[in-house]
C-alpha cells in the first residue's frame, strides 16, 4: 500500500528531478535547466535542451550616418551586361506600422560574432517554462567560422554595438529588405513562456555550469 501511494504523489506533484539544484524533486524554487521534458497522458508536450552557437553582426548606415545591426548581410542577384554579379541589398527602415515613409540603409561593414544560447528556465511553483534565447559576447580565442569577404573580426565592438539595435535579419535575394521598427523586436534577450497543467510530468537536468 504505500509503495502505491508514493507513485500516486509523484504523479500529482508532476516531478522528476536528478541534479545538484536545490529545487530538484521539490515542489518550488526555479530551475536552470540543461533538458527539460514534460509529458501528458504519456504524451510529450514539451522539450527543450540547452544549446549554444554564434550569430554575426553587421553594420547598415543611413545617409546621416545613423547604424542599425543586423545578423545577416543581405543580398541579391542582379543581371548586368549579360550576367549576374552580387549587389547589396538597401535596407528599408519603417520607424512603425502606420508610415510610408521610410529611411534607407546601405551596407557597411562586418563587425564580429556574438554568443547565441537558448535557455530554458523552470519554475516550479508557478508551473512555467521560460524559454530563452540570448547574445552574448562571443569570448573563444577562436572565430566560429571564417569571417566573410576576408574582414577581420572584433567580438568584443560587436557586442557592444547589438546592445544598441540588433535585429534578426533572414537573408533575401531581392534589392530590398523591409524592417519595421516598432514590430521588430531588437534587445539581446527574447522569452517566451509555456504554462504545464497540473496534471503535466516533468522531467528535468539541471545545469552543472
Amino acid at each position: 500500500m504505500k509503495s502505491k501511494l508514493f507513485v500516486l504523489l509523484i504523479a500529482t506533484l508532476g516531478l522528476v528531478g536528478c541534479s545538484k539544484n536545490s529545487a530538484a524533486g521539490g515542489t518550488n524554487g526555479k530551475v536552470d535547466c540543461y533538458s527539460v521534458r514534460v509529458t501528458e497522458g504519456g504524451s510529450t508536450v514539451f522539450t527543450g535542451n540547452y544549446s549554444s552557437g554564434y550569430a554575426s553582426v553587421f553594420e547598415y548606415k543611413d545617409a546621416s550616418g545613423k547604424k542599425i545591426y543586423t545578423s545577416s548581410h543581405m543580398i541579391y542577384q542582379k543581371y548586368d551586361g549579360g550576367s549576374y554579379i552580387t549587389v547589396d541589398s538597401i535596407l528599408r527602415a519603417y520607424p512603425d506600422r502606420y508610415t510610408n515613409d521610410y529611411v534607407e540603409y546601405t551596407y557597411s561593414r562586418f563587425v564580429g560574432f556574438l554568443l547565441r544560447e537558448n535557455n530554458y528556465y523552470l519554475d516550479l511553483g508557478a508551473r512555467t517554462i521560460d524559454s530563452e534565447t540570448k547574445w552574448s559576447e562571443y569570448k573563444y580565442q577562436n572565430d566560429p567560422v571564417t569571417p566573410p569577404d576576408g574582414a577581420t573580426s572584433n567580438n568584443k565592438e560587436a557586442f557592444s554595438c547589438a546592445k544598441n539595435n540588433y535585429y534578426q535579419m533572414d537573408y533575401i535575394y531581392y534589392d530590398y529588405a523591409t524592417l519595421r521598427l516598432d514590430l521588430t523586436e531588437s534587445s539581446l534577450e527574447r522569452h517566451s513562456f509555456t504554462m504545464l497543467g497540473q496534471d503535466s510530468v516533468i522531467t528535468y537536468t539541471a545545469k552543472w555550469f
